[in-house]
């Protein structure tokens, strides 16, 4: 079993874990998907709980270690966060688009944050609040523009 396969099972076991014990995995809606042939892949889910909420994640792989992915969260209150992203020879680029309170457009360690200032406008959160967007950068330069969907 490759590593990418194992990290695709605990992570959704963890996220199962986190539902079932939160109280919100009633009447909720998920699904998910996976395909692996040689060392190419591809694998996404989607999860609404009851309430409202959504997030996402989808991820594939050529076989020559060029990733491409995104994941989104988006909370019943309207505060969004979506992150699109791409791997490979010229390391890790993200463009991050959020309306969460504190969230300012910049360029930041090979990262492009976009805040959408048009989102959520309820009460403040606490210091860290709902997340907090660092952007990691590996060596790549510039923003990553995807052109499509997934």
């Amino acid at each position: 079993m490759s590593k990418l396969t194992l990290l695709a099972i605990v992570a959704s076991i963890c996220i199962v874990s986190f539902v079932s014990v939160s109280g919100y995995g009633h009447g909720g809606h998920s699904s998910s998907h996976y395909s692996h042939h040689g060392h190419a892949y591809k694998f996404g889910y989607d999860i609404t709980d009851p309430y409202g909420a959504k997030n996402s994640r989808k991820e594939s792989d050529d076989g020559y270690g060029n990733r491409h992915g995104s994941y989104s969260i988006y909370d019943k209150d309207g505060r969004y966060r979506v992150v699109d992203y791409v791997a490979g020879k010229k390391g890790f680029q993200a463009k991050i688009r959020s309306n969460e309170p504190g969230v300012q457009s910049s360029h930041a360690a090979h990262a492009s944050y976009h805040h959408d200032g048009h989102g959520y406008h309820g009460g403040h959160y606490g210091h860290g609040g709902y997340g907090h967007g660092h952007g990691h950068g590996h060596g790549g330069h510039g923003k990553y523009h995807h052109g499509g969907h997934y």
